[in-house]
């Protein structure tokens, strides 16, 4: 018997995106948690590769809180109009809820990061800059 609580990217469906969130190029999707699966509070855990020369346009998720951990490759990150940084193999990108942000793929390889989501919490005190 499979234990439900365990799943593998391997064993997922791909969902392939053209330009993700009204960007340009390509992301694949692999959905291992999501609300139906009992693994609340988190909405969403999946596994992402974004082709190279791929990105997504500045968005945001409303009521949603996101967690991007890199694992593979490297990009760049840009919360707002403010400016890009380098994102690399290791590093964590916490986007709260209403902020505008985008992911982007220059160049090879692809870049491989895992996605948490869950519900934004109503009651948190205003971060500071």
């Amino acid at each position: 018997m499979t234990d439900p609580r365990i799943r593998s990217a391997e064993h997922a469906e791909p969902l392939a995106e053209d330009a993700p969130f009204g960007g340009w190029g390509s992301v694949r999707r692999w959905h291992l948690f999501g609300d139906e699966s009992g693994a609340a509070p988190m909405t969403l855990i999946a596994e992402a590769e974004l082709a190279p020369e791929s990105g997504a346009a500045l968005h945001h998720l409303a009521t949603e809180d996101e967690l991007l951990y890199i694992l593979g490759g490297h990009g760049r990150f840009r919360r707002g109009e403010g400016v890009e940084t380098e994102v690399w193999q290791g590093d964590a990108i916490l986007v709260r809820a209403g902020e505008q942000f985008a992911l982007v793929n220059p160049e090879e390889p692809p870049l491989r990061y895992l996605v948490v989501r869950w519900q934004a919490s109503t009651d948190r005190p205003a971060e500071s800059a």
